[in-house]
């Protein structure tokens, strides 16, 4: 299985001694599925996480006869659909399809509706990928260094934006800046889709995307890339350098997505949508299709993923600290 992004070696080594303290089984259901699926995603339709679910959402409807439905419920750093997902029965049917803001989020907000360890139960780990540093044609920049030179020349005059407060391509820039000695202006949107579309007008300047939602605007040269954010570059953008490589070693920043049961899901229900979502995730042209689009599909076992999370959840504990964002 490929390394997963933020998590270093050493870090992944650690939490994988630490058991995952799994929620008691509080309903068993041998028909299971046996009424429609929904799959809860709690950002604007358009974005990766979007993109996943729906393919998901195919996949199930057409596999087990139920209707699958997804449910955008945006808002508050995805907390709003992680939040009903964890109050919703666990009998399997209301699912979660979540970016790494499940990990940030426990540090980040001070007060939370739910306990992403507790009340939310791994199924697997769905794909990882880069983000993309793009900023609109007008900006008088070619490359990330330029980027750079000019926003330690115009400290703040330069605006970020982000799909939200917390979210982690927000926590992405936030590090880079602080890695190059840079400030702007953080603009916080309710979305990607919502991101781009200011993006491509001007309003803002930069915007560190996830590559299935940059990259049909990069095509049709509404944008430019000008860095990855992961340690290598990306088949689709074999021409887009890695920061590394644009001058600043050691920064290596990726994204992730996974999906969650309600916590006390049974164990044998968990075990069959992490069957289903292996099968699809496995298969040749699905990978391949995505692969196209710069994510990379990582399917896991609920174990694996379940502590995956709880390092990731160390690990940005520490930069957000690190950063004094820890205060929303």
């Amino acid at each position: 299985m490929p390394e997963y992004p933020t998590t270093s070696r050493a870090a992944a080594c650690a939490a994988a001694c630490t058991l995952l303290a799994w929620p008691a089984a509080g309903w068993s259901q041998t028909s299971f599925p046996d009424k429609p699926i929904r799959i809860i995603v709690g950002f604007p339709p358009g974005g990766a996480t979007d993109i996943l679910a729906r393919d998901i959402a195919q996949r199930f409807a057409t596999k087990w006869g139920q209707p699958t439905v997804v449910d955008n419920r945006p808002g508050a750093n995805g907390n709003i659909g992680a939040e009903q997902v964890a109050r919703s029965k666990p009998d399997g049917h209301t699912l979660l399809v979540a970016p790494a803001n499940i990990a940030i989020s426990a540090t980040l907000f001070r007060k939370l509706g739910y306990d992403a360890t507790r009340d939310l139960a791994p199924v697997s780990m769905l794909a990882t990928g880069p983000y993309l540093i793009v900023v609109p044609n007008a900006l008088p920049v070619r490359t990330l260094r330029e980027l750079v030179a000019l926003a330690r020349a115009r400290p703040d005059q330069l605006t970020m934006a982000s799909s939200g407060t917390g979210s982690p391509g927000h926590l992405a820039g936030e590090r880079l800046q602080a890695a190059v000695g840079i400030r702007m202006t953080h603009v916080p949107y309710k979305g990607q889709t919502p991101a781009l579309t200011d993006l491509i007008g001007g309003q803002v300047s930069v915007f560190f995307a996830s590559a299935p939602v940059a990259a049909p605007f990069l095509a049709s040269k509404r944008l430019k890339a000008l860095a990855v954010t992961t340690a290598a570059r990306i088949p689709i953008l074999p021409d887009v350098p890695t920061v590394a490589e644009s001058g600043f070693p050691g920064f290596s920043v990726g994204a992730w997505h996974g999906a969650f049961a309600p916590g006390g899901t049974a164990a044998e229900i968990i075990a069959k949508l992490n069957e289903e979502l292996g099968t699809f995730l496995r298969s040749t042209e699905v990978k391949k299709n995505y692969a196209q689009q710069g994510l990379e599909l990582v399917p896991s076992t609920p174990e694996e993923f379940g502590r995956f999370v709880r390092a990731e959840i160390a690990v940005y504990e520490k930069v957000i600290r690190n950063l004094r964002l820890d205060q929303e």
